[in-house]
């Protein structure tokens, strides 16, 4: 006899009258759900199992649930959602909290590591709180050498690059 399953697949059972049961030949392996609900399992070409329609919940392994189970796996179910919820909370709580927070740039962690590394905070506090002692009050051009200069206008470099160029050109017309 052939048995068609809801989803439109079929069965073939070894049977000629009545109802497939457990023990009959059938083929293919697998599990066959009937329009009314009943669940029939074949393995190794014999039914295993055949399941009644409505006849309690069942897990996905196909063990069937008694209400003290569905009732301590609904409270196992509450408590985990409770917890990811608390967790969600305090992950939002962080991301709305780094979400002001500005990204260092690759020069400015940088310039952080060497600081910290001369020596934190007290060091760079300690630099800047330094002051200089340079006083420049003595800057002023200061003329030495004779009077004589003075009053030609000449200095002593102007002379030796006047002298230079007179010993270069007297040493050209003595070549000549």
């Amino acid at each position: 006899m052939v048995v068609t399953a809801a989803d439109g697949s079929e069965l073939t059972v070894d049977r000629e009258e009545g109802d497939p049961q457990v023990g009959d030949t059938a083929s293919p392996d697998g599990e066959f759900v009937l329009d009314d609900g009943t669940v029939i399992m074949v393995e190794e070409g014999i039914i295993t199992d055949i399941i009644p329609a409505g006849d309690g919940e069942t897990t996905a392994e196909g063990d069937e649930l008694d209400e003290n189970e569905l009732v301590e796996e609904v409270e196992t179910l509450t408590e985990q959602n409770e917890q990811l919820e608390e967790r969600v909370t305090e992950l939002e709580e962080e991301l709305e909290a780094k979400r002001g927070a500005r990204v260092l740039s690759s020069d400015e962690r940088v310039i952080l590591a060497k600081v910290a590394k001369a020596g934190g905070r007290a060091w760079l506090d300690k630099v800047l709180a330094s002051k200089s002692t340079f006083n420049a009050s003595n800057r002023r051009f200061v003329e030495t050498g004779s009077s004589a200069r003075r009053t030609t206008g000449e200095t002593a470099t102007q002379r030796k690059i006047r002298e230079q160029k007179a010993e270069a050109a007297r040493r050209r017309a003595a070549r000549k």
